[in-house]
């Protein structure tokens, strides 16, 4: 079981190490639009989006970033699977990022089926063994049929519905909380927890998108504590590599470095890493 253990820990670090730097790069991308926008006065680039000239660029330089980081759950599913069944399982792996996406499970749902396309994969291409002309048909056709459709199965069809449950609860009850007068203390504690769960995830999605909504309505405080308790994650384990830098492999050291700056743009992702190096701490 240990060593089973320890597996599954190298296959998600050394996914993780190929999601890293998309991570950075949408990061980085967006931090030089947000600096540039904020010299010339503009908080918010989105004002631009329908304008010409250096303040649209400036939007879609954002919103380019923005999408790169998106693409953290398709790399990160993919190269978990490719840890484990090398080039035969990508096809289910960037399928299971894809499903993390959709259902809004962020890198838990993309770390989870990356390692069910990698097993799956590796198991299928042991167990099915066709001879003759037609043994081509097993890598091309039967092979990603099968993975692919475990993670339509599982990813999607029996966790789809209720990750997507769990988020509308979530965003109801922290609504609850904040219209019965629920203390401030009180409400920082459940939110921000609920923020640093699953960085990124559904949990973390549903604090922040509640605060978010509530802001546009007029209600500030939750917005305010989400927006805040988004950034400890990453500048914590930023801080942490810095002041204690050889408890801190390589890779954790870049992660670090990236950190620094998804934590300033509050993006908890930048947490991931870390995280993943002992999940139960």
């Amino acid at each position: 079981m240990k060593k089973i253990m320890v597996d599954i820990k190298n296959h998600l670090m050394t996914g993780i190490s190929f999601a890293l730097p998309v991570i950075i790069a949408g990061s980085l991308m967006v931090a030089v639009a947000k600096i540039i926008g904020l010299a010339f006065g503009a908080a918010d680039l989105n004002a631009f989006a329908e304008q010409d000239g250096l303040s649209h660029w400036l939007h879609l330089t954002q919103e380019t970033g923005f999408k790169i980081i998106g693409l953290m759950n398709y790399v990160l599913g993919a190269y978990v699977a490719y840890s484990i069944a090398g080039k035969k399982g990508l096809a289910a792996g960037f399928t299971a990022g894809l499903i993390a996406s959709l259902t809004g499970s962020g890198f838990l749902g993309a770390a989870l089926g990356g390692l069910l396309a990698g097993y799956s994969s590796e198991w299928v291409s042991r167990k099915v063994q066709i001879t003759g002309s037609a043994a081509t048909s097993v890598p091309l056709i039967i092979l990603p049929f099968i993975t692919v459709g475990l993670q339509v199965l599982v990813m999607l069809l029996l966790l789809g519905d209720v990750l997507s449950w769990l988020n509308t609860s979530l965003m109801a009850w922290v609504q609850q909380m904040t219209e019965d007068g629920t203390s401030t203390v009180l409400l920082a504690v459940v939110l921000g927890g609920m923020i640093c769960f699953d960085l990124g995830g559904p949990v973390n999605k549903a604090a922040w998108g509640t605060g978010n909504v509530l802001f546009l309505s007029g209600v500030y405080m939750p917005a305010i504590l989400v927006n805040v308790a988004i950034i400890i994650p990453p500048l914590g384990y930023a801080a942490a590599r810095f002041l204690r830098p050889g408890n801190f492999s390589q890779t954790l050291k870049e992660a670090g470095n990236g950190s620094v700056i998804m934590g300033i743009l509050g993006i908890s992702e930048g947490a991931i890493p870390f995280t993943l190096k002992n999940p139960a701490r």
